[in-house]
């Protein structure tokens, strides 16, 4: 890498300052999705590379509606 080694965020540093799990940017950086070197047993992330990964990470969307408690409505047989 090209960065000063105090440039680089630990995952404690990069997850207090994006807002994101430092699980979620361990397995993200183990998986290859972020962008990280590992020294040690810390990982180092480039402020770059943080920003980026955080602004286009795939999100989950909303829970769906309950549905519970729902019956489908059953259809009426045609008269015989």
């Amino acid at each position: 890498m090209g960065f000063a080694p105090n440039s680089l965020l630990t995952i404690p540093q990069a997850a207090a300052r994006s807002g994101i799990a430092s699980r979620t940017l361990r397995d993200a950086a183990i998986a290859g999705n972020l962008p990280a070197s590992k020294l040690g047993r810390d990982w180092l992330i480039a402020p770059g590379d943080l920003d980026y990964f955080s602004s286009n990470r795939p999100r989950r969307g909303p829970k769906p509606k309950s549905s519970k408690g729902l019956r489908p409505k059953k259809k009426s047989s045609p008269a015989v």
